[in-house]
């Protein structure tokens, strides 16, 4: 956990340097440390999720295409790319799991995903 320069917890992956900067970073999955500097330990959280969301499921957050689809896009785009090996039951559990929610979220969200880490 780091920490800021009076000792006070950032999280994981977020600490102080004596310059005042924020400085987020982590380990990708290639094993690649990736890393940028702040302001804010707020701006430096908001970039740690969405760089750790993005390398997780190999989706950018900020691309235009994926910020503006519609739930049905991007139950096709897990399935076609993020969980195309399921089993056969789990495949079938997800469909129906999804076609029961469709509708509430349609109804709820105008048919728009919005990410959480934007």
């Amino acid at each position: 956990m780091g920490k800021n320069l009076k000792g006070k917890e950032l999280g994981k992956g977020i600490r102080q340097h004596k310059n005042g900067k924020y400085e987020a970073r982590f380990l990708s999955k290639s094993g690649n440390r990736i890393g940028e500097y702040f302001d804010t330990p707020k701006q430096a959280k908001e970039w740690l999720d969405k760089k750790r969301y993005e390398d997780k499921y190999g989706v950018a957050v900020s691309n235009p295409t994926v910020s503006k689809m519609t739930v049905d896009d991007w139950f096709e785009y897990w399935i076609e790319n993020i969980v195309f090996d399921l089993a056969p039951n789990t495949w079938c559990i997800s469909e129906s799991a999804y076609a029961a929610s469709r509708s509430f979220l349609n109804k709820n969200h105008n048919g728009q995903i919005r990410s959480q880490h934007h």
